[in-house]
């Protein structure tokens, strides 16, 4: 299964989830972006960012030389800054081109064509005039369509937190049906972003891998960490996945959801049979040694039914195993009643 519960809260907790926020890049998608189109990589070249590293990975495939930088500023959210050889070089978001006042005319236009086929438009400023656009993509993880449908059908909505435009996140969205889509969102804005969807007490969990995630998995009502991600997510975490796997988010959720169905079912089964046993005895049906036996019997029948239950049978294989654990509840019930009956007999006697 892959998840390790680090609260006993969060196994509870979970099954009341209504809403699942999903961030995008490593949780979604595979968190290597690659480069598509137009280049200006040598900026990039001191950047940790993700999409940084694409660019300068397909320069130095197309044994482009990048030129000394100086003056380098990384601006969380939006893009970075340099001097390349007296020059000062812009490259980001849109939002960023927004920020400085710089007009992007009909790169613009290219921007959004790209961002409708779900890549990631950027662009680049020379000495703050717009000098071209950039795309990189993300692909999708393999896992990740079954992933979605499996929550869906686990009765969830589905909601994905992206600091792309939002024509790149809506073209993602719609690929692997998520009902709901929050683009153009800054790391800041993250933890903001999920008060608003958890509105009319609804319970939320998100999912995320990053350090600027360690925010939003600390205030949700359930954090699930991406084991692949940063150190400082899963702290944050209640729950972590083993793997990158977005389908153990799948299971986290199941799991939770039977776990609190079966404590409520041997809650409502342990008070009925202790009611009926009772019962016999005010009217006299049953003596107090019988309703002891009643009670030993029934709970422990009880017992060995939910073990064996056909339900908890994940492989072919086992249901050989729970027909035979199945024998063997029947067995104990008549050997309980037997032994009951016959300390009635010796009572009677």
């Amino acid at each position: 299964m892959s998840v390790l519960f680090r609260k006993g809260d969060a196994l509870q907790m979970l099954q009341e989830t209504t809403i699942l926020g999903l961030d995008k890049t490593g949780t979604l998608t595979e968190g290597r972006p690659a480069l598509t189109d137009l280049s200006v990589a040598a900026v990039e070249v001191t950047s940790e960012h993700p999409i940084a590293a694409a660019i300068v990975q397909a320069a130095k495939a197309r044994r482009i030389d990048l030129p000394p930088i100086s003056d380098f500023l990384s601006i969380t959210g939006y893009g970075v800054s340099a001097n390349v050889e007296g020059k000062i070089i812009l490259i980001g978001a849109d939002c960023l081109m927004v920020r400085e006042g710089i007009a992007l005319g009909s790169l613009a236009n290219d921007g959004d064509a790209l961002g409708k086929k779900g890549k990631t438009p950027l662009y680049a400023a020379i000495d703050g005039k717009a000098a071209a656009v950039i795309a990189v993509a993300d692909p999708i993880k393999a896992s990740t369509p079954a992933a979605i449908m499996a929550l869906h059908d686990l009765g969830l909505k589905v909601a994905m937190i992206a600091g792309d435009n939002r024509g790149n996140a809506q073209a993602i969205a719609n690929e692997l049906g998520i009902d709901h889509v929050v683009a153009e969102v800054l790391p800041e804005g993250k933890v903001a972003t999920l008060e608003a969807l958890r509105t009319d007490g609804k319970k939320l969990t998100f999912v995320g891998d990053g350090i600027n995630d360690a925010p939003a998995l600390a205030v949700d009502d359930v954090g699930i960490a991406i084991g692949t991600g940063t150190d400082i997510a899963i702290n944050a975490a209640d729950v972590v996945l083993m793997s990158g796997d977005l389908r153990g988010v799948v299971n986290a959720v199941a799991v939770s959801q039977r776990t609190m169905s079966n404590i409520r079912q041997n809650l409502f089964w342990a008070c009925w049979i202790q009611h009926a046993a009772d019962s016999g005895r005010r009217r006299r049906v049953v003596s107090d040694q019988r309703r002891a036996a009643f009670a030993s019997a029934g709970c422990r029948c009880h017992g060995a039914v939910q073990r064996v239950r056909p339900d908890k049978c994940v492989a072919p294989e086992l249901g050989e195993t729970c027909i035979a654990g199945i024998r063997r509840v029947f067995s104990r019930i008549g050997r309980c009643f037997e032994n009951g009956g016959g300390r009635m007999r010796m009572e009677n006697r």
